[in-house]
């Protein structure tokens, strides 16, 4: 059953098994938030620590550590123009230009799929595989929404029922806006390859399943049975001729989405519903007995966004769950991904899904029933939504559009910053404004675009250079008015080769800073509290609670030469980056570097 008591956070679906590290990381979204995908890679470390609405709690260092450490490992492909412009101006969103992916789908449609495909890898080189399948996009969003995790090994024989899952990740190439990195086509590749023997184990309850892509150049045409007792229909969008077309067919249908939806669908376009429900916004899981605004209690969701199919037959059920909404643009145009799972009827059936209205924990009970009434359009709202869907497109034009970014006159820490499209664009009306910045400085530095083709130039400081930039496109007509938003990420020519290392040098201040990364590198679990991992900031601030000033560095190191050596090549790793300036070097503590090359010597003979 569903239980809407029965909350999982993504950073803990990620975060990797006991004894295994992450080794690469596949993942989709519609749309993106750079600040969720900042701290995704904290779940494959120690250091990660989320609040209950699924917020990671972490020092700066820590997140800093996760991120040259894993950003490199993941790729996430979205839709091009869905990237959300994040609230404060970030030089660690610089770390994620390699990870992210843009997409932009031929034919109409919007690439939405949401999958993680995670390899994960053992000491003695045991490999584990982790599927998610979900509803929600890589955002913060605080909706209903539904994941399924699926873990995997590697078995002998050829598994056939991946063979769907192995096109869509090698469909994934020709989808971007810019050809892939070496490393991401590696990544696609090994698993694509290894999945031809990877077993999926189905959830409790569950005894089949198979992938469903939809709309990728490899896809299988998709439809669901055309014959089935009772049809459940769990969608937070919805479209007339589909809500005509998918309960049609069956003896029974039933229809959960959102009040919004419905409010605006003809009655004749819901007739062959037994009945329509809706999920209010004030539905909670929260039991009656307890408190729900005690500290650490859970937010409230609020908003229907899973997205789910339930058939039931006459001993068997069948679900779909992923990323498509009841829409004709879903099974026609888009590209999306869902997962289908069979079980016996009265274990994972409708009933079994939603549970029954008498049952207090149960997704059933929260559900309120709709009445469908015919509804006028109020002709100012018609006019605002006219102006909504014609920003809507310049935004859609900002995502097909191939830019790049041109770094050049780098003196005393400073640059420029040039932005142009690649090739000529199509024209934007004259009564809407689009104005843009990178996200790496004040949204007050923006500028407005003059003469139509999209080209600015901005003055940065060496620390900005970026890749993403934000655009904001507002119009204002017959008293209406609306904005939208989006990053793009450039293809960025002309960086420095060690722009990393000064980036990593403007990010570590003093040796106090240092020191304390230095020592979160050789932390275990039981270690890590002890180091109070909230006192230390960015910034140029001296000394401050937590300071590791007094903790023995050089005992820290001979205990992980001992107990865990693989964390002294993290230690290598940042002492190199940090030693290939000269103002670098001079964040190391005094005399470090004498004490860190009798230690890796030793190292390097344990390697022997």
């Amino acid at each position: 059953m569903l239980k809407p008591g029965n909350r999982t956070l993504l950073l803990e679906s990620l975060r990797p098994p006991p004894g295994f590290e992450l080794d690469r990381c596949l993942g989709t979204t519609y749309s993106l938030d750079l600040q969720a995908l900042l701290t995704t890679p904290l779940a494959f470390t120690i250091f990660e620590r989320e609040d209950s609405q699924g917020r990671p709690n972490s020092d700066p260092m820590a997140m800093l550590e996760s991120l040259r450490r894993f950003a490199g490992r993941m790729h996430i492909f979205c839709q091009s123009g869905r990237i959300q412009v994040p609230k404060p101006q970030e030089r660690l969103f610089s770390y994620l230009e390699e990870s992210v992916i843009q997409v932009n789908p031929q034919g109409g449609g919007v690439f939405h799929p949401k999958l993680w495909l995670l390899r994960y890898i053992s000491p003695a080189n045991t490999v584990f595989y982790r599927l998610l399948c979900l509803s929600r996009n890589l955002t913060f969003d605080r909706s209903w929404d539904t994941v399924l995790c699926l873990d995997g090994q590697k078995t002998e024989g050829d598994r056939q029922e991946n063979s769907p899952l192995a096109n869509f990740l090698n469909d994934l190439p020709s989808l971007a806006v810019y050809s892939l990195s070496k490393t991401a086509l590696d990544s696609i590749a090994l698993i694509s390859r290894e999945l031809a023997n990877i077993n999926f184990e189905p959830p409790n309850g569950f005894e089949q399943l198979a992938f469903h892509p939809l709309g990728t150049p490899r896809a299988v045409p998709f439809a669901f049975p055309q014959t089935g007792e009772q049809f459940l229909i769990v969608s937070p969008f919805l479209t007339q001729q589909t809500m005509a077309e998918l309960p049609a067919k069956y003896s029974s249908s039933l229809l959960l989405t959102r009040l919004e939806s419905v409010q605006g669908m003809p009655a004749e376009s819901l007739r062959d519903f037994d009945k329509v429900f809706i999920l209010p916004e004030e539905a909670s899981p929260i039991a009656d007995d307890q408190e729900a605004d005690h500290a650490g209690a859970p937010e409230l969701l609020s908003g229907l966004h899973a997205k789910l199919f339930v058939l039931d037959e006459k001993g068997q059920s069948r679900l779909w769950t992923g990323s498509a909404n009841a829409t004709e643009a879903a099974f026609h145009s888009n590209i999306e991904f869902l997962v289908e799972l069979r079980g016996p009827r009265e274990q994972v059936g409708i009933e079994g899904i939603l549970g029954r209205a008498s049952e207090k924990d149960s997704l059933w009970g929260m559900l309120q029933e709709f009445t469908p009434s015919d509804t006028s359009q109020d002709e100012t709202d018609a006019e605002q939504r006219r102006l909504e869907n014609e920003i809507d497109q310049v935004i859609c034009l900002l995502g097909r559009t191939a830019f790049r970014a041109q770094v050049s006159e780098l003196e005393n820490e400073a640059c420029n910053l040039s932005l142009a499209p690649a090739e000529n664009v199509e024209d934007i009306p004259d009564d809407l404004q689009v104005q843009c910045w990178p996200i790496t400085i004040p949204e007050n530095r923006k500028q407005i675009e003059s003469d139509r083709n999209l080209s600015f130039n901005f003055s940065v400081s060496q620390q900005a250079m970026t890749a993403f930039f934000a655009f904001a496109v507002t119009g204002q007509r017959n008293g209406c008015s609306a904005q939208a938003r989006c990053v793009i990420k450039a293809e960025l020519l002309g960086a420095p080769a060690d722009r990393y290392e000064h980036l990593l040098q403007s990010l570590l201040h003093n040796q106090s800073q240092v020191l304390r990364l230095l020592l979160l590198l050789l932390s275990d679990k039981d270690s890590l509290d002890s180091m109070n991992m909230g006192g230390l900031h960015y910034g140029k601030s001296k000394r401050q609670a937590g300071d590791p000033g007094n903790v023995p560095l050089f005992e820290s190191m001979l205990r992980s030469l001992h107990r865990d050596p693989g964390r002294l090549d993290r230690i290598d790793r940042l002492v190199k980056d940090l030693c290939r300036t000269d103002e670098g070097r001079k964040l190391l503590p005094d005399g470090f570097l004498a004490i860190w090359e009798a230690v890796w010597q030793a190292r390097q003979g344990v390697l022997k």
